[in-house]
């Protein structure tokens, strides 16, 4: 995520507010593992700020992933056209670069 100018902070409680609570949410009811934010200078001008990361408990945790996580926005949101809306908001306050799913190598 590269955050607007003068709107990091504006972000951060936007996070607090939505997607921390949907992750909250999701981590009680077994959907996710875990979740962290990180920030970091960025190296270049198309560079991101921000990282958003989720863990999941494995890969099959992904499959009807709508299903599981439309109830749990509805929830946090009001209702999912709600939810739609507030995403709309957030085009003000930052830009998505792009999404990677990755997985964990453990050596032994």
């Amino acid at each position: 995520v590269k955050t607007a100018p003068g709107h990091f902070e504006d972000y951060l409680r936007d996070l607090a507010a939505g997607w921390k609570r949907v992750n909250d949410a999701a981590m009680e009811q077994g959907h996710v593992r875990s979740y962290k934010i990180l920030t970091a200078e960025a190296a270049h001008r198309d560079d991101w700020d921000l990282m958003l990361l989720v863990e999941f408990p494995n890969m099959a945790a992904l499959d009807g992933a709508m299903e599981k996580f439309d109830p749990i926005v509805a929830e946090v949101f009001g209702s999912l056209p709600q939810s739609q809306e507030a995403t709309l908001q957030r085009v003000e306050l930052r830009e998505i670069l792009g999404a990677k799913l990755a997985r964990e190598i453990v050596l032994e």
